[in-house]
């Protein structure tokens, strides 16, 4: 079983790549296209009366104003590189900001 420091190294060494990819908030200056990660809980499994797996999930939610923006395969390609399972759940327009907003869930082991 990994540990909660373990389980962070990969999603802040993969995400970490993207240079437009904040985590938890985003800066006050910061330009678009811009993505947000955060970890959002864990899955396990029980054995022999203690947790014998575990899996941190998160979240990468990515804001730009290009239908095409190639940022979002790289994304991808970050989720891919961190052995991630995951999953696009979510791509919206967003009215109030005039953004598209596209919405991963992730889990890594």
């Amino acid at each position: 079983m990994m540990y909660l420091t373990s389980l962070m190294a990969k999603p802040l060494s993969g995400f970490g790549e993207l240079d437009f990819a904040y985590h938890y908030t985003k800066g006050a200056s910061t330009a678009m296209p811009y993505a947000v990660w955060q970890e959002s809980g864990e899955s396990d499994f029980h054995s022999d009366n203690g947790k014998s797996e575990r899996a941190l999930e998160g979240v990468i939610d990515f804001f730009t104003l290009n239908e095409c923006d190639t940022r979002a395969d790289s994304i991808e390609e970050a989720l891919v590189h961190m052995k991630a399972a995951w999953s696009l759940s979510s791509v919206q327009f967003e009215d109030d900001t005039n953004l598209i907003h596209l919405h991963w869930d992730w889990s890594v082991m």
